[in-house]
């Protein structure tokens, strides 16, 4: 895997995945503009799906700015492996620079859990 690709084997894509978080989550960390859940997969790599309302960042500069900023923090070294995560952006999720900071913290913290 290439530094910037992001294989649909490393994607939740379908809603059934979605749910399947949603419904039986064994972790989750909060912040005041992200909610990250996760759960135990049988696969051997991570999974990401992302929730980004445009209700909640209405426009698609920051959209897109926060997906991408998810998606290179979720790239990086993982401690923990065989987690399907769930990341939702909060009406008033950052999009200024210090959300690649916020997101990488809130990354570390859910590993944190999970290895516990």
């Amino acid at each position: 895997m290439t530094l910037n690709s992001f294989p649909a084997s490393h994607r939740l894509l379908r809603s059934e995945e979605f749910d399947a978080v949603f419904q039986n989550r064994d972790f989750s960390v909060s912040s005041r503009s992200f909610l990250l859940l996760a759960r135990k997969n049988a696969l051997d790599s991570n999974r990401l799906g992302m929730v980004i309302a445009k209700k909640n960042l209405p426009r698609a500069v920051d959209r897109n700015r926060v997906k991408r900023c998810i998606r290179e923090v979720f790239r990086g070294p993982a401690v923990v492996n065989n987690l399907d995560l769930v990341v939702l952006a909060r009406k008033g999720a950052l999009t200024e620079s210090k959300l690649h900071e916020h997101f990488a913290r809130l990354w570390a913290e859910l590993q944190a859990k999970a290895t516990s």
